[in-house]
């Protein structure tokens, strides 16, 4: 039944009503029964008259505006303002995506770590959080390293034989030794860890017993044994860059002996002092090329094969010196010498390689002693460079 219908229905008993409730009209009251049917008319037209009302259509939601979530782990997506759709933006820099949020990478995911030497801690899988997992009692359990707990095995400096040739020095820690090699540089001697936790050095014998070779030692090759009589020049070779060999007084029949002339010199240039600058290169006047292996105190430097040139250098004061070698078009290294000594005879005190273009070279000297700088080119190079010495004169 339709809303009009059920209104009119509704009219209809609410006049029955009243009629039963009012006593029987006078015949002079009487109401034509066209005039009640226009009054019904229009009180039920103005009871149903309904007003227009306007729809309007609305997108549907897909999300709570504000509300973040992630795409990936370098995506995030926010809520646009109307909640109709999401907006991606990239998570930055060492951040990561992970409940609904970029985080900071604070730690190498699923890996334990130490925080002091008591604490251990584990990073989450996502590397955004650390949380303690264990503790460490020097007393017991010993100390944290590498994210888990390590027993003290030795006390702070105390020394051992970790191998033949290795001195074992106890770490900071106490939870073990590091190794230390015995290495002189001599190639004629034997190096070795004593069970005190030093090393020894032992001059190397040479003698290989055959009395018809002459025995020898060459610091950087070791035993050389040279036939004592010879045919030809190459049985004379004694492995020394800076001797000529030669096979002198051999016959037919009756061989010659060895003879090994000292070829190599240092071609030292005029002395510079603390302070000095100065320009030139390695394939110009006063350049040799002789040394190939350069046995330095702080460790020996082979494939020098380029040429050099030895600079001597007298400083006027006793402390650091400093010398810069820039070469920028070629791999140019700088050596600190004893100017004493031949520069062939061990007399490197201290290196620098210019693996970048530049050579720093920093170590303690003494007023009026004589030095000398070499400058050595690796693998055949070579060209031009510049020298900067400093001091810390007053």
């Amino acid at each position: 039944m339709s809303p009009v219908v059920l209104r009119c229905c509704a009219v209809l008993a609410s006049a029955l009503v009243a009629c039963s409730d009012r006593p029987p009209p006078s015949a002079a009251a009487a109401v034509p029964d066209d005039a009640v049917a226009d009054a019904f008319t229009a009180t039920d037209a103005a009871d149903v008259a309904l007003p227009d009302v306007a729809v309007t259509e609305t997108a549907a939601s897909v999300c709570t505006p504000g509300a973040t979530t992630c795409a990936s782990g370098t995506t995030l997506k926010t809520c646009a303002a109307d909640g109709a759709s999401w907006l991606a933006s990239a998570c930055g820099y060492q951040t990561i995506c992970t409940n609904n949020a970029c985080l900071p990478i604070l730690c190498t995911p699923d890996a334990s770590s130490c925080d002091g030497p008591d604490k251990v801690l584990w990073c989450n899988d996502t590397g955004t959080a650390l949380q303690q997992t264990g503790t460490c009692d020097p007393a017991s359990t010993g100390v944290c390293v590498d994210g888990h707990c390590a027993p003290i095995v030795c006390k702070i400096g105390e020394k051992t034989c970790m191998d033949a040739a290795t001195v074992g020095v106890c770490k900071a820690d106490g939870t073990g030794f590091a190794g230390q090699a015995c290495d002189d540089g001599d190639a004629c001697t034997i190096d070795a860890c004593e069970l005190a936790g030093s090393c020894t050095a032992t001059v190397l014998n040479c003698d290989d017993g055959d009395a018809s070779t002459i025995d020898s030692c060459n610091k950087v090759q070791g035993c050389v044994h040279i036939q004592s009589g010879c045919w030809y020049d190459s049985t004379c070779d004694d492995q020394d860059d800076c001797t000529l060999d030669t096979c002198v007084g051999a016959t037919a029949t009756v061989p010659g002996t060895c003879k090994h002339e000292q070829t190599c010199t240092c071609n030292v240039l005029p002395a510079i002092a603390c302070g000095a600058k100065l320009s030139g290169a390695t394939q110009s006047g006063g350049s040799s090329k002789f040394l190939t292996t350069w046995v330095c105190q702080d460790g020996t430097v082979t494939g020098e094969l380029g040429y050099e040139h030895v600079q001597q250098f007298i400083p006027a004061c006793t402390g650091a010196m400093t010398a810069t070698l820039t070469a920028p078009l070629s791999h140019l290294d700088l050596f600190l010498l004893d100017g004493t000594k031949d520069c062939w005879d061990n007399a490197c005190l201290v290196h620098a390689l210019g693996t970048t273009g530049q050579a720093t070279l920093t170590a303690n000297v003494t007023a009026g002693t004589v030095y000398n700088l070499a400058i050595d080119g690796s693998s055949y190079t070579g060209g031009t460079y510049t020298l900067d010495i400093s001091c810390g004169c007053p």
